[in-house]
């Protein structure tokens, strides 16, 4: 990947053709411009293997920069498990929140990052047992 044609590192962590959200899986259009470009469907573009294993390895690398250890998942459009890594010696109780996460923000359309905040004491997603 180190052709100047290859996506970027933060290309894939922050989409992947348009599929892929770390650890979220993809984002969609919104409802109203889905609905403005054909008004008989809706389409939810969903993320390939090779593209959620592109996602995976663009965060192995993005936590090994950081220094971090961590269990990383990607979903598909139906918020189903697509790919996911451990990296070695991440603690095994983030496996599952890891997966939780993804599942979230694939179901409410919204980036982890973004979920982190509105899940805080106070906020509209507080103890939302999808993030739990």
């Amino acid at each position: 990947m180190n052709d100047d044609s290859s996506p970027s590192r933060r290309d894939l962590l922050l989409g992947v053709g348009g599929a892929g959200l770390l650890a979220a899986g993809l984002t969609s259009p919104s409802p109203q411009r889905a609905a403005a470009q054909n008004a008989d469907t809706l389409a939810t573009q969903d993320i390939s293997l090779a593209q959620a294993q592109a996602v995976v390895e663009a965060a192995i690398a993005a936590s090994t920069d950081m220094g971090v250890l961590m269990d990383i998942a990607v979903v598909d459009a139906g918020a189903n498990l697509k790919a996911f890594a451990r990296m070695d010696g991440a603690w095994l109780g983030s496996i599952d929140i890891a997966i939780k996460k993804a599942r979230t923000a694939r179901l409410f359309n919204f980036p982890t990052g973004a979920l982190g905040e509105l899940s805080q004491p106070g906020g509209p997603l507080y103890q939302n047992r999808g993030l739990q």
